[in-house]
């Protein structure tokens, strides 16, 4: 996720995929223990194609380039930081969600209005 105004955003998912980017990086310093580069961005843990996961907050680290990198690429370091950072439950929680097992379609409107209304309390 990167930052890119809301408006020019394509799209309900695209406005989502922005505010979402802003509340993972208003954590602030990479996730990755030891760490503390601050130049950081949002690494989901389970792949953005899953609209159900793509913009819960459990579903992402703030992670400097390197560390994003890192998780994308190496298996052991990614299962090594879900297990320091959100653990094997949650985890398995997240890919059952994104299975979306409901059959449900997303509603990227109200997530947005839930993305604006999060983020709004970190510029607070």
């Amino acid at each position: 996720c990167w930052s890119m105004p809301v408006a020019k955003a394509k799209g309900k998912k695209g406005a989502a995929d922005i505010l979402f980017g802003e509340l993972v990086r208003s954590r602030g310093v990479c996730q990755m223990p030891g760490c503390g580069r601050i130049d950081v961005v949002c690494a989901h843990i389970i792949g953005r194609t899953y609209s159900w996961t793509r913009t819960d907050e459990r579903n992402a680290w703030a992670l400097c380039p390197t560390h994003h990198y890192e998780v994308d690429s190496f298996a052991d370091a990614k299962m090594s930081l879900v297990d320091i950072t959100i653990g094997q439950t949650v985890y398995w929680e997240l890919r059952e969600a994104a299975n979306n097992p409901t059959g449900e379609k997303f509603d990227w409107s109200a997530e947005v209005v839930r993305l604006k209304a999060l983020v709004a309390t970190i510029d607070a």
